[in-house]
């Protein structure tokens, strides 16, 4: 799919979840872009580039935990990159193009994710909730 910073595409999926694996492809020349938001009424899990590089925000409901891709690697160079966030075994894992992963401890008191607003890639559209208020822009690119 293209983005063209004004387009995005939801998805009504409603689950708890306490485990994930997510994978996407993106190519970019942008900086920064919201990819992808799993969105409940207080819970979120948002993965967005920032300044080249990506970074997945997550709250279960005990505080925001944050993640930021490997330093060496820039992904808005328009290459293909490959990005995977897996939650498991208690800690949140992010791996860019296979190679270069970083990873964060969580904290395994059973939380779970609630996604009870559905999922969005690209942008926000018409959502409204408490945690968009320091939203990044929509992503301009391609991804799959």
């Amino acid at each position: 799919e293209s983005y063209y910073g004004d387009s995005y595409c939801s998805i009504q999926a409603f689950q708890d979840v306490s485990t994930f694996q997510l994978s996407l492809r993106i190519k970019t020349s942008r900086r920064s872009g919201l990819l992808l938001l799993a969105a409940g009424m207080e819970d979120y899990l948002f993965l967005e580039l920032q300044n080249g590089k990506v970074q997945a925000r997550m709250n279960m409901g005990a505080g925001e935990v944050t993640l930021t891709s490997s330093q060496g690697v820039q992904l808005n160079n328009l290459l293909d990159h490959k990005i995977s966030l897996t939650l498991q075994d208690g800690k949140l894992t992010m791996t860019i193009d296979d190679l270069f992963s970083t990873y964060v401890p969580m904290n395994d008191d059973g939380e779970e994710l609630n996604i009870d607003q559905g999922i969005w890639i690209g942008g926000t559209g018409d959502l409204d909730t408490p945690y968009l208020s320091n939203a990044i822009p929509p992503f301009r690119g391609c991804m799959t």
